[in-house]
């Protein structure tokens, strides 16, 4: 190991023995590849989370929280209202209960909408069967900022 080759906060001090380094295989990695590096820190590795799966226990965790997906829906007619979406759904889908939120568009010949559901119920809504015909969905990714909204509920 040279230490001319190596970058500052890169390559560990010389180890007299003296010393014990606690920061794990991070550090060893940085150890290994410290020629390698040209002046580059080495991308850390992140460790996976586990999810426990014992059945008996005294510990309780916490439910998982109620998750929504979403759908973007375009080419409707400009006129069409978040209570209009709202009020189809519920005629051809009576089990579902469905936040619809019209958005801005960039043409004034169409409209936009984001529909939420339910994540068990978002299989429901993603059915090309559901939607009028010419009209485009495919799944929202990410969260609806207010700003984006034209008309709520």
């Amino acid at each position: 190991m040279e230490n001319a080759r190596c970058s500052v906060g890169v390559c560990p001090p010389e180890n007299d023995g003296s010393h014990v380094f606690s920061s794990g295989p991070l550090y060893l990695d940085a150890l290994q590849k410290c020629g390698d590096v040209n002046g580059f820190a080495p991308k850390q590795r992140y460790i996976k989370a586990s999810v426990g799966k014992a059945g008996k226990s005294k510990l309780v965790s916490l439910p998982r929280g109620l998750t929504e997906r979403a759908l973007f829906l375009s080419r409707l007619d400009p006129a069409t209202t978040a209570a209009d979406i709202r009020d189809d759904l519920a005629a051809t889908l009576s089990e579902i209960e469905v936040t619809c939120t019209k958005l801005p568009s960039r043409y004034a010949t169409c409209a936009c909408f984001h529909v939420a559901v339910k994540a068990e119920q978002f299989d429901l809504i993603s059915d090309a069967n559901v939607w009028p015909v010419g009209c485009i969905f495919r799944p929202f990714w990410g969260k609806l900022r207010a700003k984006e909204s034209v008309e709520d509920e």
